[in-house]
């Protein structure tokens, strides 16, 4: 195998035999290793010279694999192109969990995976149409829409869009704590305060002034995408509060937001907090 097929095909996730571990080069492409799985997909891959290709599930009988497909992309290693093999099959007939994958070239096992079964049912699904939103993905400020596919039974892409909502501007709500783990114990147990929240957010920084309730803060650092991973710190509060922050989750819509916190509070108090951070705007 060169050097350049060798990674593409690591970079596609595949597993690559090498010449000692069997007699010619060959990877299952899919399914990945230890990966869910749902719906209608595929065991496959190459082979750069069995004749006849088999699997079998959790021990038992071993079925055909339909080989010989152009596989242009494997024949600076094999020397020539039909060396492509896929099998199509229902996840969903397999019960949800951990299941075995063996794969076999020529009669001999070639490859062995775990792959996990997530339950959708056992009927298939079909005239479902129910556009999901999946926000700032695969980037920042990018929304892309998936909808349920009958012949695949699973979610595909079906739009792109650029009308993702913006985190920043002005928000009104208010902030939730729940702390424990405290030095002092009467800082124990849940805390809130209505709040503004004025937000900057551009270019992987962020800012969240806190205002108008109880106490005032700053919660500022950087974030990352997709998903909008905050980590940061808290500082100039007006109780004192100190604290280093992460991210676990972040909703928003045009008109409210919601983002969860953990944070660690590093000044005089120790205390562990789960934080919602949320408000809306008009």
């Amino acid at each position: 195998m060169t050097p350049k097929s060798l990674k593409k095909c690591l970079a596609a996730g595949c597993a690559v035999l090498p010449m000692a571990a069997f007699a010619v080069p060959a990877a299952l492409e899919n399914p990945q290793a230890n990966t869910p799985v749902a719906g209608i997909g595929l065991i496959s891959g190459w082979h750069c010279a069995a004749k006849r290709m088999e699997f079998s599930v959790d021990g038992g009988p071993r079925e055909w694999i339909p080989s010989g497909s152009s596989r242009p992309d494997t024949a600076q290693v094999c020397g020539k192109v039909d060396n492509g093999f896929g099998y199509l099959l229902r996840w969903n007939n397999y019960t949800p969990g951990a299941h075995t994958l063996v794969v076999y070239a020529d009669g001999l096992e070639f490859e062995r995976r775990t792959f996990n079964v997530v339950d959708i049912g056992p009927d298939m699904i079909y005239g479902v149409d129910q556009p999901i939103r999946v926000e700032n993905f695969p980037w920042n400020g990018r929304t892309t829409v998936l909808n349920w596919n009958d012949a695949l039974q699973q979610f595909m892409p079906v739009e792109e869009r650029y009308d993702t909502p913006g985190i920043a501007g002005t928000w009104r709500g208010v902030i939730l704590e729940r702390r424990s783990n405290c030095s002092a114990p009467q800082n124990e147990g849940n805390h809130g305060t209505f709040a503004q929240f004025d937000i900057t957010w551009a270019g992987g920084v962020f800012e969240i002034r806190q205002s108008g309730g109880t106490v005032a803060c700053t919660y500022s650092g950087t974030y990352a995408n997709p998903g909008n991973r905050m980590s940061g710190t808290v500082h100039d509060c007006s109780d004192g509060k100190t604290a280093q922050l992460t991210s676990t989750e972040t909703k928003v819509t045009d008109r409210e937001l919601s983002i969860s916190l953990a944070m660690k509070m590093t000044g005089k108090e120790s205390c562990t907090v789960d934080a919602t951070l949320g408000g809306f705007r008009y």
